[in-house]
């Protein structure tokens, strides 16, 4: 951080000014030129992007991805032009809720359900298994879902 300008606790920095410092280091991480430097944020991307293309080739036009943490965050290249709506990042925590993030709207696990998207990206690496308990209504509710990195229900299913 200090390499941005940032000169550690005497200089104060909003929620916001973090996230934007947060979304740039991922956007340097997923563009890094050199194969050496590339973090585990270009795979992220690339799983993303498949699971999108999945479900674009089966018709699905309207995504929404579940977490809006850090993966969510370090994906934001392969939300950049999608070929698919996506109309929401469903997210747990109510105080993130009407906020943005990579200009889609954060809702709650019901909002997405009122929603009704076509689909769901499980996007976590670390929490893939708890979100996919999450979305058990969303399930019923006949909303394919997706895991990228493993589980009960692959990305191309």
């Amino acid at each position: 951080m200090k390499w941005w300008g940032w000169d550690g606790p005497s200089t104060r920095w909003s929620d916001n000014a973090l996230e934007a410092f947060d979304l740039l280091t991922n956007l340097v991480d997923c563009w890094g030129g050199a194969e050496r430097y590339a973090s585990p944020a270009a795979g992220w991307c690339e799983a993303a992007r498949k699971a999108i293309a999945t479900f674009q080739s089966l018709g699905m036009k309207r995504i929404a991805l579940y977490g809006a943490g850090t993966h969510t965050r370090a994906i934001g290249e392969a939300l950049m032009d999608p070929g698919v709506e996506i109309v929401g990042i469903i997210d747990d925590d109510h105080r993130r809720h009407g906020q943005r993030l990579w200009g889609f709207p954060i809702i709650s696990p019901a909002a997405a359900l009122e929603l009704k998207p076509d689909a769901i990206i499980l996007s976590a690496n670390s929490f893939e298994d708890q979100l996919w308990e999450k979305t058990a209504a969303h399930r019923a509710a006949g909303i394919r879902v997706a895991r990228l990195y493993g589980g009960a229900e692959p990305a191309a299913a």
